[in-house]
């Protein structure tokens, strides 16, 4: 995905930045979603919530980008 958008791009900086675009909401539901996930498990909080994520995450990451 980088290297498309660095070869479509005018400047590698419009380029990055497009990439970034692309990325970022992705990025952020992995980052926030494995957070959650520790937390359930340093805690021993409900099993049912940390599969609830899990399926959420995963199915959301098999959507193209």
């Amino acid at each position: 995905m980088l290297a498309d958008e660095l070869t479509r791009a005018d400047s590698v900086d419009t380029g990055l930045a497009r990439f970034m675009e692309r990325r970022f909401d992705r990025g952020k539901l992995v980052v926030e979603n494995s957070l959650r996930l520790g937390e359930i498990e340093m805690n021993h909080d409900s099993p049912q919530e940390h599969t609830r994520i899990m399926i959420d995450s995963m199915t959301q990451l098999r959507q193209p980008a």
